[in-house]
């Protein structure tokens, strides 16, 4: 049978191949999401929204490449842009790339639409042709402020990824690399998502030797702080590698990937690991090892792992609670079973006797200390979350001055993504979007709006119309057809056409509160749910019906312009809808010309004349104008409007019938080849701008409500409109950046005092129950019995205090700093406090629970541990400033977080270490 000791080894040799085979499988398959949003908390409604609106387009997909010439359209330029558009669409892992050079100018006629190229192939080397071309570009609304500033001095080339198809990392690296390439002799700029996952990877690679270089060269250098202690220094860095990587077994067996900010948690349960291995090894035999590895610092270890592992559950940092449990898991198995058995390689010196006794407690420097610590907690809510790539990238780094370029030349990237999702395909939804196109240009935090309205309005003119809705499913259908494969519509609409966007950009210097109020309007805007109807088909108590929705919801825009709505608004946009939606009739042009070309030398006489004088009556300039004037005013081409111009202009017509009838005849078969389906009219009554300006007093907002009354009467007179009720179901999400970012930092706040409560009121309960349970083994945390009552137990809660205020008021000194300081940090910052409070933990553990009582071995326990806390204290402190050496804000805001507990931790803990 064998014996305790023998099976003792084998649970030892069994629990370190377990952990080794688990160590190997972790660090081999774990893998850690490089979504730059992943360090955003999946469970933030916003961000839920964000990534829901945003996602289907591929948006979060689109590394922006922007370009800055002082020449961008000389030939040269030009050149290096269209090439650069080509070779990157053939980069495996690029699903298109939308370059200004590229996109097809459609030119609209009265029944025709021509497609050319909006820069011209080849490209002219003629400066007078290259100066048309850019005004042809500067002059295309759907180009100025999306591809190109309208200063001419920028471009912007959208580059969307196919994650699927290759990692995109991998992708986004070589098209940024093609544009420093082709692109040289401008200035060039790599943002969007993929773009600053780019950068976070450059960043972390190029500090990766330098950081590994100063970890390395501390570790190695603590072995001659004690020179007899080499083998358990170099066991315990083994036994932080092994714990570390165990911890990431179940993530990998679960094929999850893990979330960047949960590497901060690594970093502590290895940590953790390292200074309790350092503490088991230093014993001066396997049984003092043994019971070191079951003792109260091991027991505290295992405390502030659960302590710190719940409070970051708590706060929603789910990722960092698993590493912090299994790697606690991992940390048992090795301080009972695994190191006491390795304990005998240490050979421990026996020179050198240990103190001969614990000093004495400093209860008044202990509480000024504490107090004094606890003041920086004042700092906490001054923290700033580094959400927007511009704030979490270094004044002067590529990712900063991308955001720069971005906010010179197009207005920022504060974007609002509204998804209309359902059958896009349909007059209903076109309506949803004009809808949210006319509800977001109402909102003065709004810059601009892009939808797909942009291609519709431009084929739409093709008709000889200024309406943007095809009318009616047939058009519908050929706009979809027309617009199959044009550049940069898919991040617009669906290719399955079951969802389409409207990306309305808001101001930067907006307020979060007009960002959530435009959410809040867009939102409630679409119905459920509507049906739409052509007025020309309507009866008319159905025409009835709609023009009192269409005059509801422009009333309804109109007043998000300031423009009050009163008893009388109603009836005066209806007479200006009346007025507007007429058709405008014959071209005037077109008919003075046609006229012009009838009275071929432009003096010729009409067939009438003046029975009086005998003289016939000379057709001149003037009178073609007049002629044209009149008959366009008729609205018609026809014999009755022609002769009732020609006596107009001619009053002498008037008493020669027969010549009248024969030159009326003649002009109404000239005039037949002009297009009597002219497009709407663009003028109101001089009144409505005063009547606009009245109301609002804003030049901007009089001209939008301008503009909101005339694509009102175009609706009226060549489409229809979606009413609300039974029809094709629509349904709104609203989500963006704007919204998420500040909801991020509120969350990452809430987060952080989630954390520090849990950690306060569960640390405080579970070591008072510590206390209290302990039966004065030698092994127990409560080894200097607690008397009963009263008495004993307030005196295990001044036992308790301050094992648990140690750590709390570390982590809240390093985090109260930071935000006094004004450092930013990264939304992982409850998961960076959580591993603050485990590594402060360890350490006070060190420092005040040998002292508890009669742990075995005496004050030389007391002494190893001190000296164990004293050498792993600074080594762990360093490592947090070697990761200020990441040129991120976020990570130097954690370095020095880590840096600062552990360095406080062991003040207080100095303080209030001693015999009680």
């Amino acid at each position: 049978m064998p014996t305790p000791s023998a099976r003792r080894t084998t649970l030892a040799v069994l629990a370190g191949a377990a952990l080794l085979g688990a160590a190997a499988f972790g660090a081999l398959r774990v893998r850690f999401d490089d979504d730059p949003l992943s360090m955003l908390p999946a469970d933030d409604p916003e961000v839920r929204e964000f990534r829901a609106a945003a996602g289907p387009f591929g948006m979060l997909d689109t590394l922006l490449i922007g370009v800055e010439r002082d020449d961008l359209f000389a030939k040269d330029s030009l050149d290096r842009l269209r090439k650069f558009a080509r070779d990157a669409a053939m980069v495996p892992g690029v699903a298109e790339v939308v370059c200004f050079t590229e996109v097809p100018l459609i030119k609209a006629g009265t029944s025709t639409t021509e497609v050319a190229d909006l820069v011209p192939r080849p490209i002219p080397e003629d400066p007078a042709r290259l100066d048309a071309v850019r005004r042809e570009v500067l002059a295309n609304g759907l180009v100025v402020g999306n591809l190109v500033a309208a200063d001419g001095s920028a471009a912007l080339i959208p580059v969307r990824l196919d994650p699927a198809a290759r990692p995109e990392r991998e992708t986004a690296r070589e098209v940024a690399d093609l544009a420093q390439r082709l692109l040289e002799g401008g200035r060039i700029y790599v943002d969007g998502a993929p773009g600053a996952a780019l950068a976070v990877s450059t960043a972390q690679t190029s500090a990766a030797p330098l950081l590994g270089l100063l970890v390395a060269a501390v570790l190695l250098l603590v072995p001659f702080v004690s020179p007899q202690r080499t083998v358990p220094h170099v066991l315990a860095l083994a036994a932080a590698g092994v714990s570390a990587a165990a911890a990431l077994c179940p993530a990998a067996a679960l094929g999850r990937p893990l979330a960047s900010s949960a590497l901060v948690a690594l970093v502590a349960a290895a940590g953790s690991t390292f200074a309790l291995a350092s503490f088991v090894l230093r014993a001066d035999g396997t049984a003092a090892a043994r019971a070191r590895g079951a003792g109260p610092v091991a027991q505290g270890v295992a405390a502030w792992t659960a302590i710190a592992a719940l409070g970051a559950l708590l706060a929603g940092a789910a990722d960092a609670a698993f590493l912090l449990l299994a790697g606690g898991l991992a940390n048992l198995a090795l301080a009972a079973l695994v190191l006491p058995a390795l304990a005998g390689a240490s050979r421990p010196a026996t020179a050198g006797a240990p103190a001969p006794g614990v000093p004495r407690a400093r209860p008044a420097l202990a509480l000024v200390l504490t107090l004094a610590c606890a003041a920086a907690y004042v700092g906490v809510p001054r923290l700033r979350a580094a959400v927007e790539p511009g704030e979490a990238f270094r004044p002067g780094s590529g990712p900063h001055e991308a955001e720069q370029f971005l906010l010179r030349h197009f207005d920022g990237t504060a974007t609002l993504v509204a998804a209309v999702h359902g059958d896009i395909a349909t007059p209903e939804a076109l309506d949803a979007l004009r809808a949210l196109e006319s509800a977001a240009l109402a909102e003065p935090a709004v810059l601009s709006v892009t939808s797909l309205l942009g291609a519709v309005r431009t084929q739409g003119k093709a008709y000889g119309r200024a309406s943007e809705l095809p009318p009616g499913a047939e058009g519908v259908r050929k706009f979809f057809w027309l617009a199959e494969g044009q550049p940069g519509l898919g991040q617009l609409v669906r290719p399955s056409h079951d969802a389409a966007a409207v990306l309305v950009k808001i101001d930067p210097r907006a307020t979060v509160a007009d960002a959530v109020h435009v959410r809040d309007v867009l939102s409630g805007t679409v119905p459920g749910a509507t049906r739409y109807r052509l007025f020309a088909d309507a009866d008319e108590p159905t025409r009835a019906r709609m023009v009192a929705e269409l005059v509801d919801r422009l009333g309804s825009r109109l007043a998000r312009l300031d423009i009050a709505s009163d008893r009388r608004t109603p009836a005066l946009l209806r007479d200006l809808l009346d007025r507007t939606a007429a058709p405008a009739g014959p071209d005037e042009a077109a008919l003075r010309s046609r006229i012009g070309e009838h009275f071929a030398d432009g003096t010729t006489w009409v067939l009438v004349k003046d029975l009086e004088t005998e003289e016939p009556l000379p057709v001149g300039t003037a009178e073609a104008a007049a002629l044209a004037a009149r008959i366009a005013a008729a609205g018609k081409v026809d014999e009755d409007a022609v002769r009732t111009a020609l006596v107009a202009v001619f009053p002498p017509a008037a008493g020669d019938d027969i010549g009248l009838k024969r030159e009326t005849e003649g002009l109404v078969e000239a005039l037949s080849r002009v297009s009597t389906e002219g497009e709407s009219r663009t003028r109101l009554p001089p009144f409505v701008q005063a009547w606009a300006l009245a109301e609002t007093g804003d030049p901007d907002r009089a001209e939008r409500a301008e503009a909101e009354i005339l694509a009102a009467s175009s609706e009226l007179r060549d489409g229809g409109i979606a009413l609300p009720g039974d029809g094709v179901p629509l349904a709104v999400r609203v989500g963006g950046m704007p919204l998420a970012a500040p909801s991020v930092r509120a969350a990452t706040i809430r987060g952080l005092t989630t954390a520090f409560l849990a950690a306060a009121v569960l640390g405080l309960v579970l070591w008072v129950l510590l206390f209290l349970v302990g039966d004065g083994g030698e092994s127990r945390l409560g080894t200097a019995a607690c008397a009963t009552g009263w008495t004993g137990t307030m005196r295990c809660l001044g036992r308790a205090i301050p094992v648990t205020i140690v750590p709390l008021v570390a982590a809240s000194l390093a985090f109260g700093g930071a935000g006094l300081l004004g450092l930013p940090g990264d939304p992982g910052l409850p998961v960076t406090f959580a591993s603050a409070v485990l590594l402060a933990g360890t350490l006070a553990s060190l420092l005040l629970l040998p002292a508890a009582g009669t742990t075995h071995g005496g004050a030389a326990s007391w002494w190893d541990a001190r000296r164990t806390a004293w050498i792993a204290g600074p080594v762990l402190a360093a490592i947090g400033f070697a990761l200020t050496l990441i040129p991120l804000p976020p990570a130097r805001t954690l370095g020095l977080c880590l840096a600062a507990s552990c360095l406080a931790a062991l003040g207080l803990g100095w303080a209030h270490a001693g015999r009680r």
